[in-house]
């Protein structure tokens, strides 16, 4: 369960849920990841750094090969919740998270075509609704 607005925010960029979504699953190397997200190294490597600080993934092993050292890691709860109350908006600092739960609500409502759901732009509103309900 997560209780800290910061930890929550770091949740709103997709490459840190990709991340996450990946290391729940298995161990995987920085070089790994960059190769299933698309991503280069580096740019892995820099969001990997708050998601370990934050005590949401952490480092599973290393692998010595000569001269390279190779670090594992993966996620530490197979799922994360965000708090209640940093959903509605009740502690001082989570209004972004709000805005931005309300935005993922909002596409999901518009997506449920994928799933045979035809939603009409009238109905999106309380399709988001609903979704932040459950």
């Amino acid at each position: 369960m997560i209780k800290d607005p910061q930890v929550a925010k770091l949740l709103a960029d997709p490459i840190r849920r990709g991340i996450l979504h990946n290391l729940r699953h298995q161990e995987l190397s920085p070089f790994q990841l960059a190769k299933v997200l698309g991503k280069n190294v580096s740019s892995i490597s820099y969001h990997l750094h708050p998601l370990e600080k934050a005590g949401l993934i952490e480092l599973s092993k290393t692998r010595v090969t000569g001269n390279l050292v190779k670090k594992f890691y993966r996620a530490t709860a197979r799922t994360f919740v965000i708090s209640y109350t940093l959903s509605e908006g009740l502690v001082p600092g989570s209004e972004e998270i709000v805005k931005q739960s309300k935005e993922v609500y909002l596409r999901a409502a518009s997506s449920l075509d994928a799933f045979g759901h035809r939603v009409t732009d009238e109905e999106i509103e309380k399709w988001a609704e609903m979704i932040d309900r459950y």
